[in-house]
């Protein structure tokens, strides 16, 4: 059995429903009962340890009852969810939403988030309505590189961002229509490094 079929398995033991399940867990009841359909039915096989721990609670069971040793599906892709988040400014951390992006080339990790992409300042790079994913751990500019951040106002950028002298960053947008900015540090908020952008043909509907 893999994590899905375990799931399934002791999901309906208990008479739970899936819909049931995600209110149990605090989740939206439409969009997460169709990620539970999908992890279920062996279209997601990696739902990450913080969701199994997070499954595991509301059904009364330990991880280790979802997580024993996965049987060999060589014909079936590996996937895994990439949650879709907000960030509000002055928060620590980015919100989780209760949307996924299904991304099956990417190392799995629990820092990694997801933002849709709202203009056209990063193309062709990052197009307009893509999701780009986040490394929320990588935090640290190096130069040249593309980064997520918030504003003073608690807007969301992406830019390729550059060290200046004096706590200044540099903020590069790729479309030559949009002019750089000069901002200091402490006027932004690294909300972490973009490591992908991915169609929104893989977003669950």
């Amino acid at each position: 059995m893999n994590i899905g079929q375990r799931l399934k398995y002791i999901r309906e033991s208990k008479g739970i429903s899936r819909r049931e399940l995600a209110k149990m867990m605090g989740k939206d009841e439409v969009s997460f009962e169709q990620y539970l359909y999908k992890l279920e039915s062996g279209k997601i096989l990696n739902p990450g340890i913080e969701l199994v721990e997070s499954i595991s609670r509301a059904l009364g069971i330990s991880p280790k009852d979802l997580l024993e040793k996965q049987e060999e599906h060589s014909d079936i892709e590996t996937v895994f969810a990439i949650p879709i988040v907000n960030v509000k400014a002055g928060a620590g951390n980015p919100l989780y939403a209760e949307e996924y992006i299904y991304v099956n080339d990417i190392i799995p990790s629990k820092y990694l988030s997801a933002i849709k992409i709202k203009g056209d300042s990063m193309e062709p790079i990052i197009r307009d309505g893509e999701y780009v994913i986040i490394d929320t751990s990588s935090k640290d500019i190096i130069n040249g590189k593309i980064y997520v951040i918030s504003d003073k106002d608690g807007g969301l950028l992406v830019r390729r961002i550059y060290k200046l002298n004096d706590g200044f960053f540099r903020l590069l947008p790729e479309n030559e229509a949009y002019k750089s900015q000069d901002v200091k540090a402490s006027e932004i908020r690294i909300i972490g490094k973009a490591i992908k952008a991915v169609s929104p043909s893989r977003k669950l509907t």
